[in-house]
């Protein structure tokens, strides 16, 4: 982990409030793989927001020294970050957490919802030769939609209001899929009913899940505990820290409250 003042590259809106910012790190690079489920955490530059916010990468490239990062606009602070300009400087603390591991994978289902498709679209560009995966994205509705666009898997959409793709929630598809040909894994990310009903899908049909939870962070380095999760030690449970442990967990160790 280091902390890095990036340039940034670039700034283009991908969907309704949703913005690509790709910055220039090759620090981030040096000695470490940068992997999907990995994450940054960025300074807004807002002097009224002095915490930092976790953004999941959403892509990356050793040899240009560059990260991609999908960033929703929720506030002022996110804002400012999607009014950069071409070589402004942003503070960032990466690469943090740990990843998806899915490289003894054939067949991998890939499933995302909001900001939570960035790990998985990272990882549908990520494959080894002979692997596949089918991926399986759910929006609110049309004007949300990024991250399908250049990937050579299969790419299932669903949206909540029928604008786009499948009328629904994208486990639907995913069931069938899943009923129809079995994969070796499935990866998830996004909002936690989402994940919730992932993860029972996959228990049910004994099917090896990993989960890419999200959760606000304080120091994002472990220190603050202010980011735990339940998850399973053999008959009981334990706090883990979602920055540090995480952001990926195994899902059959999750709980999920409520």
């Amino acid at each position: 982990m280091k902390q890095i003042l990036a340039s940034v590259v670039s700034v283009n809106t991908i969907a309704q409030d949703i913005f690509e910012m790709k910055l220039y790190a090759p620090e981030l690079f040096e000695g470490q793989a940068v992997r999907p489920g990995m994450f940054v955490h960025m300074l807004l530059g807002d002097d009224a927001r002095i915490l930092r916010r976790p953004i999941s990468i959403y892509g990356a490239n050793p040899q240009d020294g560059q990260i991609a990062l999908a960033i929703q606009i929720v506030g002022q602070g996110t804002r400012k970050l999607s009014e950069k300009k071409p070589g402004d400087r942003v503070d960032i603390l990466g690469p943090l957490g740990n990843n998806f591991e899915f490289q003894d994978a054939r067949i991998i289902y890939g499933v995302g919802g909001g900001v939570g498709i960035s790990p998985i679209r990272f990882a549908a560009m990520s494959l080894n030769p002979g692997q596949e995966m089918e991926a399986f994205f759910g929006y609110r509705t049309q004007s949300l939609i990024y991250g399908d666009e250049g990937l050579e898997c299969p790419v299932h959409i669903t949206t909540d209001d029928g604008s786009a793709g499948e009328h629904g929630l994208v486990t639907a598809p995913l069931k069938r899929r899943m009923a129809e040909r079995r994969p070796d894994l499935v990866i998830c990310c996004g909002p936690t009913p989402m994940m919730r009903a992932v993860q029972k899908l996959c228990s049910e049909m004994e099917i090896e899940c990993q989960l890419s939870l999200e959760a606000r962070m304080g120091c994002g380095v472990g220190a603050c505990n202010g980011c735990t999760v339940k998850v399973k030690d053999g008959a009981d449970w334990q706090y883990r820290r979602v920055c540090v442990d995480g952001p990926v967990f195994q899902g059959k160790d999750v709980i999920f409250n409520g």
